[in-house]
Parts: structure tokens; C-alpha cells; sequence
């Protein structure tokens, strides 16, 4: 079995990803002996190879998940490895590729593009794009009940736009959220039990507990301004000219050199 994933939401795709290697070890394999999760910074052309066309080992099936080897690669032969392995799958193996992007307009490697077709062609594909507006919201609203917090609809609001879409960072600051309220606990009505209610978040805890989306890239580009990151340094410079103010920025970056 093949299964394409891909798409700039990694923070869904990555749950995704963990909810069937989670299932796979609870009814497949508890000795995680058949679980293979590699990314491709990691890869090493004959332990590939071996990897990927090896039968499972005391267990009935194998899964093997494949992270970026598309879209990050910086040579050839794990594509080749790849596409070979693809097409010529071993029976019992479930084969994953997982791409932390969308499709590329423009191709490194002819072969990374004949890959993503094959893939399409062949494989269940599911593309996971960033949210927005009020699906992002619902989402949010979703994740903070598992957090046991509420949001007005005010606050839900401002903490979508203070996340900018990135469920990631969201899990963050409900994580916070989550902490602050625990060590401010709202006055309860008498005779209400612990537990009871779920924990009302307001628009000035929002504002107090949370940062922005373009409050915290300003660390990133401060960081690669400091580094010499200069593939860093280049997206986040364009996301602080666009998100906020030049001269704010400027002045940032004088005073960290």
C-alpha cells in the first residue's frame, strides 16, 4: 500500500503522520521492529536500499514513512532508490512519502517531478493547506477544547490572527493559555464544582499571555541576522517588510548587531 501526503500545513500532516504510526504499533507491532521514519537528511544510500525492500520481521506488515525526499534532496540517487522501491513494492509494507511543501512550479531533479506524477497517479493523496479565516477558527476552537479553555468569539479571533494560520504555534499558545489560567483561576459562582465548566479565555489574556505571528518571526530574523543565515535571513526579512513596519525593523536589527 502507497499513501501520499503533502502540503505547507505540516503541523496537521505531522499529526496525521503520528495517528498512524500510533495505531500501527497498537495493532501491528509493539516492538516498533517494522516502524521506519526517516527523513531524508538522514538517509544513507545502502541503509536505504536495505531499508525500504527488507520484508517485515516477526510481524505480518512494515511501515515505512519517507519525509522531504522530493522537495529537499540535494542529490539524485534517493530518488532513483525511491522510485525503484515504488514501483516494485514489497507486499506487506505500507509505503508513506510525506513532503513538508506544496507541488513545485519549477523542478532541482527531473526525477523529483516524475516521483510527485507517479505518486499522484498511483497513491491515495491527501494535500494539507494552510487554513484560514473562519476554518481556521474552527479548527483552534477544536484544539482549546482539549485544553479544557473556552474562547469568546472576539478572542478566538485575535488569537487566529495572532497565529497567522500556523496550528503549531496555536498548540503553543493554548499550551500558555492553559498554564496562565491555571495560575489565575477565575472566582467561581458558589456551589460550582471543580471541573464543571470548561476555562473562559478573554481577549486580555489573549493579549497578555500570546505573541504574534509577526512578533515571533522577528526572533527568527534577528537570529539569522546574527548567524549569517543568510537563506534564513532572506524569508524572514520578507516576512517582517511585510508584516510590519520598516523602520521598526531597522531599528531592530541596529541595535542586535
Amino acid at each position: 500500500m502507497l499513501l501520499f501526503f503533502y502540503g505547507e500545513d505540516v503541523w496537521r500532516k505531522q499529526q496525521k503522520l503520528d495517528q498512524l504510526a500510533e495505531r500501527f504499533v497498537k495493532e501491528v507491532d509493539p516492538s516498533k521492529l517494522n516502524l521506519l521514519i526517516l527523513a531524508q537528511e538522514d538517509a544513507q544510500e545502502q541503509t536505504l536500499r536495505s531499508h525500504i525492500t527488507a520484508a517485515p520481521f516477526l510481524a505480518r506488515k512494515r511501515l515505512i514513512i519517507l519525509k522531504n525526499f522530493l522537495t529537499a534532496g540535494k542529490s539524485k540517487w534517493p530518488l532513483e532508490i525511491l522510485q525503484n522501491a515504488l514501483e516494485h513494492q514489497v507486499e506487506q509494507t505500507m509505503y508513506v512519502v510525506s513532503e513538508d511543501a506544496s507541488k513545485p512550479k519549477t523542478w532541482k531533479y527531473s526525477e523529483a517531478k516524475a516521483l510527485w506524477e507517479y505518486l499522484e497517479k498511483n497513491a491515495p493523496t491527501e494535500e494539507f493547506k494552510p487554513l484560514w479565516g473562519s476554518k481556521f477558527e474552527a479548527v483552534l476552537a477544536q484544539a482549546a477544547k482539549k485544553h479544557n479553555l473556552n474562547f469568546a468569539p472576539e478572542a478566538l479571533a485575535l488569537l487566529a490572527d495572532y497565529c497567522g494560520s500556523d496550528l503549531g504555534q496555536a498548540e503553543q499558545e493554548l499550551e500558555k493559555l492553559t498554564a496562565y489560567k491555571g495560575s489565575h483561576p477565575e472566582p467561581r459562582p458558589q456551589g460550582e464544582g471543580e471541573g464543571s465548566h470548561a476555562t473562559a479565555c478573554t481577549t486580555d489574556d489573549v493579549r497578555t499571555v500570546c505573541i504574534s505571528s509577526a512578533e515571533s518571526s522577528i526572533f527568527d530574523f534577528l537570529d539569522a541576522l546574527g548567524n549569517k543565515d543568510q537563506i534564513t535571513l532572506l524569508r524572514t526579512a520578507e516576512e517582517q517588510f511585510y508584516e510590519t513596519d520598516a523602520f521598526y525593523v531597522l531599528n531592530r536589527a541596529t541595535s542586535h548587531l
